[in-house]
């Protein structure tokens, strides 16, 4: 990935290019949106009160940040934080792409609507397939997918967490059961 990337208008605003982490053997990957503020300041990948929170009902589901790749679908931070538009995904996906091309992924479990669109290919209705495990073709791979509220929303509602806990367990355990 080109530290100097500029295949979009995001990178007029950034401080820095956020790239995934995980671990090379990741069998889930976690996928979010785009970088906040803090993720853009620090150059690592759900890092603010979202991901202090994600790193909860993580630990809560039998999981850690340390056993999962998380990465965004886009990897600049949007301005304000509005959600990345089509261009800027697009522009984005060969990144993502060659980011997950040696992880032997497993299940995706996808952070809010904007990446279970990229993953589905299409709108989605968040509320109604949350948590609801299913098998898709994805990046030429067969995987299994979870979509998941993103852990912001948990942040606003918090009767939503225990919906986001229970989609990251499901994950973890279909992982876990493929192997």
């Amino acid at each position: 990935m080109d530290p100097n990337c500029r295949l979009c208008a995001l990178c007029e605003h950034r401080t820095q290019i956020v790239m995934g982490q995980g671990p090379a053997n990741a069998a889930v990957l976690l996928l979010g949106e785009g970088p906040g503020a803090e993720e853009d300041r620090r150059g690592r990948p759900f890092v603010g009160r979202a991901g202090r929170l994600l790193d909860e009902m993580l630990a809560a589901a039998g999981g850690s940040r340390d056993g999962v790749f998380i990465t965004n679908v886009v990897r600049c931070r949007p301005l304000r934080n509005r959600r990345p538009k089509r261009p800027e995904i697009v522009a984005c996906r060969g990144n993502l792409s060659e980011e997950l091309s040696s992880l032997p992924l497993r299940v995706v479990c996808t952070l809010g609507q904007v990446a279970a669109h990229e993953l589905k290919g299409g709108p989605v209705k968040l509320a109604s397939i949350q948590g609801r495990a299913r098998r898709l073709r994805w990046m030429g791979r067969e995987l299994w997918w979870v979509p998941c509220y993103h852990p912001a929303a948990g942040l606003r509602n918090p009767r939503l967490r225990p919906k986001i806990q229970r989609a990251l367990r499901r994950a973890l355990a279909l992982a876990s059961a493929s192997e």
